[in-house]
């Protein structure tokens, strides 16, 4: 392995190639909130930034959506593509599902270093009145009703192009955090912030516990790479050696 590290960012309606509307953003674009943390890593680390198909200016497949999967297999593409050898792959929230997908899919021995990643995420509240209607109302009109209302509630859906949309209507339902079970303990690291509500810490903390994967938990909430950069780039340093 080289001094390469692949970070991989979240799914934020911000930098949707869309929303951008610009054919070559800055790479790294995604991560510009969290500047304290990539500028420690870039001073130890050669940092490599994998933009997600229909984000950061980066073009959308022809396809009907994504699943988790279609982005790992991206990911593989293009690290064999650039001839990359990571010290470790770095996910933040979906980047961190699509980072635990690649590891377990492709074999690598890589770490994976996940922060507040989005394994398990919160249950809205028209998933819970989804659930409890099951049986009493038709799945085409479940199917209607859940359109109307993520276009109202979820900007991550709402600015979305088809692709996106149909995408994250997949994604989002997703629980991964049973993939855990299927890494080694020293070669994955968990970042998270106690007070997460997006993708909360005590959906995992039972099962990281009793699998012993590696794990810190810093005061904050989602959005701790922007809060607790320092702290954090220094977990990844101890982590990595």
């Amino acid at each position: 392995m080289g001094k390469e590290l692949v970070l991989i960012h979240g799914w934020d309606p911000r930098f949707y190639s869309k929303t951008l509307n610009l054919d070559a953003p800055e790479p790294g674009v995604a991560w510009s909130d969290r500047i304290e943390l990539i500028d420690l890593l870039k001073s130890k680390y050669e940092v490599r930034f994998f933009d997600l198909p229909g984000f950061c200016g980066k073009p959308e497949p022809v396809k009907e959506f994504y699943d988790i999967e279609d982005f790992s297999s991206e990911l593989n593409d293009w690290i064999s593509k650039e001839k990359i050898k990571p010290k470790a792959i770095i996910g933040y929230s979906f980047g961190g599902a699509v980072a635990l997908n690649y590891k377990i899919h492709y074999k690598t021995e890589v770490p994976v270093i996940l922060i507040s990643p989005a394994l398990s995420r919160k249950e809205s509240t028209f998933s819970n009145i989804g659930n409890k209607s099951k049986g009493l109302v038709p799945s085409f009109a479940r199917e209607q009703l859940k359109a109307v209302y993520q276009s109202i509630f979820s900007k991550y859906y709402r600015l979305g192009s088809a692709f996106i949309k149909k995408s994250y209507d997949h994604i989002v339902r997703r629980d991964t955090s049973i993939d855990l079970k299927q890494v080694s303990q020293d070669s994955v690291l968990l970042i998270y912030g106690s007070k997460d509500t997006s993708t909360p810490w005590q959906n995992v903390e039972s099962l990281v516990k009793k699998h012993g994967v590696n794990y810190v938990l810093f005061d904050g909430g989602h959005d701790i790479g922007e809060t607790n950069g320092k702290d954090i780039f220094e977990e990844i340093d101890k982590f990595l050696k």
